[in-house]
């Protein structure tokens, strides 16, 4: 009787080893195959394209004819990126140089690639206000300002890397978190907020859209330079094909091909390589 329940406690063992490998190998990272479409999430609250149903279009178009099948998914806000990105993890995502170092480690973001502007890996943003505004950079604590988020809503996170050495403290003011920098723009011309942090890139985009709104208002300081954004794959979801392919294609557009026009909708001016 011993005997029977030695042997029966023994096939129990065995069947539960055995269901806790087949779990194991269910819960391990199916690489993507260069035939399977792979999602590609894209997030960067400081892009000067703020039709994002536009971008998601253009970019479809452009990697379709650049042979990789993809499904790419812009996102406007910073908690749908969060939680999607948590849910259902994408092959590739293009992401502030701050979120990763945030959150890279955790979701297993590799990265491969960050765009050039005007052959910098960076860019900077200007402290707006109005022109009428009765306060200056002296006297400039206990406004209200909008800015997109740094992964900080406050605190030296986000005022060292914006400021640090000159004549500003964001901590002595108001922070208002935008979505879009498109949106900080208008709300300081509107008059909605006192002042606001933008791209110099959409201020531009801004003016050739509207040049009355842009000659309401005046810099007062420019912010230190800003990482460009990166593209990264997430480890285990793109078999070595995939990912010689997603270099080839941005990388061939330094030399203006294969699409100039997604180029412009991101103001970007070519890319350089990070890793693999």
């Amino acid at each position: 009787m011993k005997s029977l329940c030695r042997t029966h406690n023994e096939h129990q063992r065995v069947i539960r080893l055995l269901y806790l490998v087949l779990f194991l190998v269910l819960l391990r990272p199916v690489p993507c195959s260069a035939s399977e479409p792979v999602d590609f999430y894209f997030y960067f609250p400081d892009s000067s394209q703020v039709n994002l149903s536009h971008l998601k279009r253009e970019m479809d178009r452009f990697l379709s004819q650049a042979g990789l099948s993809a499904r790419f998914q812009p996102f406007a806000h910073k908690i749908d990126f969060d939680n999607t990105l948590k849910s259902s993890r994408p092959a590739l995502v293009f992401l502030p140089e701050w979120y990763y170092r945030c959150h890279g480690r955790e979701l297993g973001l590799i990265p491969l690639l960050t765009p050039l502007r005007q052959g910098r890996p960076d860019y900077t943003k200007l402290l707006l206000v109005r022109k009428n505004a009765p306060w200056r950079l002296a006297d400039f604590s206990g406004r209200t300002v909008a800015m997109t988020t740094m992964g900080s809503d406050s605190g030296e996170t986000m005022n060292r890397p914006l400021f640090n050495g000159k004549k500003v403290d964001l901590l002595k003011n108001h922070i208002v978190n935008i979505s879009k920098d498109a949106d900080a723009f208008f709300a300081v011309a509107l008059g909605h907020v006192d002042a606001a942090l933008v791209g110099r890139d959409t201020l531009s985009t801004v003016g050739k859209l509207d040049t009355k709104l842009v000659e309401m208002l005046e810099p007062l300081i420019e912010s230190n330079p800003i990482p460009m954004p990166l593209l990264c794959m997430v480890a285990g979801r793109l078999d070595p094909a995939n990912i010689e392919l997603v270099k080839k294609i941005f990388m061939a557009q330094n030399g203006g091909s294969p699409s100039p026009a997604i180029m412009e909708m991101l103001h970007i001016d070519g890319w350089q390589t990070l890793s693999n």
